[in-house]
């Protein structure tokens, strides 16, 4: 919607609440937060950047204003560094994959009967009124 009105996102908590630079240890994640993490951890790993600076070069991806939190002079320069960072399709596609929002109930149970529960088409006599 944002894009469709061109408005622009900000991207707030973007590194998982410490999550991505270490602050934390990943216990008891839900699945979905498990693979987002591991996939940036994956890319970060194999590219040799900071799971931070893939997270944020990412988000820039989206076209989204990210919001630093950063404490420390090497976190802004961390950062910062995302902005020449440049990921190819495949890692974008992981990325992408790995945080796809998944519908739940009741978005699920509408999205499967929405041809059941659309209004009826308007009988041919209706449209002439």
């Amino acid at each position: 919607m944002a894009r469709a009105l061109g408005l622009t996102v900000t991207a707030w908590s973007l590194l998982a609440r410490g999550l991505l630079v270490g602050k934390r240890p990943p216990s008891r994640l839900p699945a979905s937060r498990r693979q987002a993490l591991d996939a940036v951890t994956e890319i970060a790993v194999e590219t040799g950047l900071t799971p931070a600076r893939v997270a944020l070069a990412w988000v820039l991806r989206q076209g989204l204003l990210p919001v630093l939190g950063t404490r420390t002079l090497a976190q802004v320069h961390d950062n910062l560094g995302a902005l020449a960072v440049r990921l190819d399709g495949k890692q974008l596609a992981r990325l992408d994959a790995a945080t796809r929002v998944r519908r739940e109930y009741p978005y699920d149970f509408l999205y499967d009967r929405r041809t059941a529960l659309a209004p009826p088409e308007p009988e041919l006599g209706d449209r002439d009124r």
